[in-house]
């Protein structure tokens, strides 16, 4: 007889434990093995699920009176092998995830259809042309020196190269794939999604052909099955996509390379909130694999385990051209105010654009918020439209004359009048990309504007649809948000111009201020990077803050000695370990009695485990109090730097039962509180 462990496709920590069924002696399940998809009877109804063991024993409690329930069918797979369940079964611990949720990043998509595998080959309209990719008569003494280091690195061991924009990291990547593919081993490349050009793949695909398989989100179904079925059976070896690739079944994985690896695009914010470049370490130490970290900004947390010893560095302070970075000027709003400028555009800025707009060359201005106007307010009683189902303001948006939630999508006609006052004096304030459109065509009224935000890349292809029309352009101006910041190589782009560039300090998170630096030196980065000289206008009114003058001078240590030094001093990561708890209903009692239970349930787990708890604060309401109709409330955890807080949280919860309605969500490492 023999026995299959099953993990049911059902998300749920009381039943988060493999279930073992009779394997059918019978024409069908002669090749059965872990990582295919079967249908189990489970309760009263049958359910998908996924084998991740075979066995001849069978279950402990096993009653021979009793008739052992059958596996109904093998339906597709293999999907994923043991390697895949160890790295399922660390991630459902560390995050406090089922171990079915965890599983289903290695497999396809179950939809209603789960019984039909997809068997046809589809219609690849993303399979992108090579572009012109030419290898490199020299190498700069930064790359070199990178070769070097990959070559010495043993399996599961950890390089970051940090390189300032436009230094030639992806040649480096690119080599070092070379050598993975010499060895007969396969390679993965990590890349946030909005990084996943034409001119990103087109290089990839210039030097290993067919070897390539791309994964993104916007590929159907039946496409992304077609090229996981082409890297099961080896006949790619290379995938390259958004942190979703890092599951795909890579045969005999040899390097995992994450670019841009401070870009918090990396972390999932539904569950299991995995970060990429944590998981890829436990999975390069299972595989025996080596990772590359690339960066011209890396994660404050990456360069403290720099300094620590853990994880090696290379630096690549050049570019390949031999160009400099872009000086950088510091516009200071308030005095621009004074001076009677009445234009969200600085003269500086605005001298600048002319003079790029007659030299028909290309300028780029970044602007981090989407819409019109950030919000419309009554100017007698102080009145602002808010969102019924978001504890947020509404945003106006030019293009359909309404405003809408950013969190739900609720769309709502502008006010006559205040509600509340009857006054006719509603007004807009702050500005958002629309805006900065709108106003470019004012004051250059023949120069073509190409604007790239969540509203002009919704479409399939829109994000490709928009990078193209920038790019045919003989000048002109592109105008985005955070989206156009990284992963854009144009030579013509000779301005970048950024509007608000403070106004990400002013979120109340602890990486806020890291992450305004980022953002900040990544979209300078994009200026300069032809044969003319570059130049990048910073508008801002804090031109003193620490994240404002690093990018300015191009020096990320004037910010991160004193941000790490006050993560240190009030407990944050890299200094601590850290959870958050969000627990939602529609009723704001049950979420608040909700929470109130199970803070005391942890509480109680940690005071049994070897795991210390540092503080526990709350619950108290999220920053986003209401968000889509349901009450939001959290519990802040910090322990030990290193130590897991997973594990306790997960046994507290499968001992408490809730209504159907309240939601508990763990998110361990947190990018965010809100």
């Amino acid at each position: 007889m023999r026995y299959a462990d099953v993990i049911v496709s059902v998300a749920s920590r009381k039943i988060d434990r493999p279930f073992r069924y009779l394997v059918p002696d019978e024409e069908g399940f002669e090749d059965l093995g872990v990582g295919h998809l079967v249908e189990v009877p489970f309760g009263n109804r049958s359910v998908p699920g996924f084998v991740v063991a075979l066995t001849d024993d069978p279950p402990q409690d096993f009653d021979a009176d009793v008739e052992l329930k059958p596996i109904l069918q093998v339906i597709s797979g293999p999907h994923f092998d043991q390697r895949a369940v160890a790295i399922a079964e660390w991630m459902s611990e560390y995050y406090a995830s089922p171990l079915a949720n965890c599983l289903n990043l290695f497999t396809p998509p179950l939809g209603r259809n789960w019984r039909k595998a997809v068997k046809r080959r589809p219609r690849n309209d993303d399979e992108l042309p090579a572009t012109e990719a030419p290898r490199h008569e020299h190498l700069t003494a930064g790359q070199v020196a990178s070769l070097e280091a990959i070559e010495h690195l043993a399996g599961g061991e950890i390089l970051l190269l940090d390189g300032v924009t436009g230094s030639g990291k992806t040649e480096v990547y690119l080599r070092a794939i070379e050598d993975t593919l010499d060895r007969d081993k396969g390679a993965i490349v990590l890349v946030p999604e909005i990084s996943l050009t034409p001119q990103t793949v087109g290089r990839f695909r210039a030097r290993f052909g067919d070897l390539i398989s791309v994964l993104h989100s916007r590929l159907t179904e039946a496409q992304r099955a077609y090229q996981l079925e082409r890297l099961r059976k080896g006949e790619t070896r290379v995938v390259i996509g958004p942190r979703s690739a890092l599951f795909a079944p890579v045969s005999d994985l040899g390097m995992i390379i994450i670019d841009e690896e401070h870009d918090h695009s990396y972390k999932q914010e539904s569950d299991p909130r995995y970060h990429a470049r944590r998981v890829a370490q436990r999975m390069a130490q299972l595989s025996d694999a080596r990772l590359i970290l690339g960066s011209a900004t890396p994660s404050f947390e990456t360069l403290e385990q720099v300094r620590e010893g853990s994880i090696e560095r290379i630096e690549l302070p050049q570019r390949v051209n031999e160009q400099p970075l872009p000086p950088v000027e510091v516009v200071d709003m308030t005095e621009e105010f004074e001076a009677g400028n009445r234009s969200m555009f600085s003269r500086v800025l605005q001298e600048y654009l002319e003079q790029v707009k007659k030299k028909k060359q290309k300028a780029i201005i970044l602007l981090n918020r989407r819409g019109f106007a950030n919000f419309v307010l009554c100017r007698e009683c102080g009145y602002v439209p808010m969102c019924e189902s978001c504890d947020t303001s509404l945003t106006l948006h030019k293009t359909h004359g309404k405003l809408q939630c950013h969190h739900c999508g609720r769309l709502e006609q502008i006010p006559p009048k205040c509600p509340l006052c009857d006054s006719p004096y509603i007004a807009s304030f702050g500005a958002g990309t629309q805006r900065v459109e709108f106003e470019l065509n004012k004051l250059f009224e023949d120069w073509p504007i190409v604007r790239m935000d969540a509203d002009t890349t919704a479409g399939r292809m829109g994000h490709q649809e928009q990078l193209n029309a920038f790019e045919a352009l003989e000048t002109g101006v592109l105008v985005g948000t955070q989206m156009i910041a990284k992963g854009l190589d144009f030579p013509e782009v000779t301005l970048v111009g950024i509007m608000a560039a403070d106004s990400s300090l002013n979120i109340p998170e602890f990486t806020s201020s890291e992450r305004t630096y980022q953002l900040l030196e990544q979209v300078a980065g994009r200026a300069g990077r032809g044969a003319e000289e570059g130049h990048v206008v910073i508008q801002t009114y804090q031109s003193e803050h620490p994240a404002i003058r690093a990018a300015t001078e191009h020096d990320r240590s004037i910010i991160l000695d004193q941000d790490l030094a006050m993560r240190e001093e009030l407990g944050y990561p890299p200094y601590t370990s850290m959870a958050n708890i969000v627990i939602s209903s529609t009723d704001e009692s049950k979420a608040e009695d909700a929470a109130s239970f199970i803070a005391d349930a942890v509480e109680s787990r940690f005071k049994e485990s070897s795991t210390q708890l540092v503080s526990l604060l709350g619950p108290i309401p999220c920053a986003l109090s209401k968000l889509k109709g349901r009450f939001r409330f959290h519990i802040l955890l910090k322990g030990q730097r290193n130590d897991e807080l997973g594990p306790p949280i997960m046994e507290a919860l499968k001992e408490l039962t809730f209504p159907t309605d309240v939601r508990v969500t763990v998110d361990i490492d947190p990018q965010s509180l809100g």
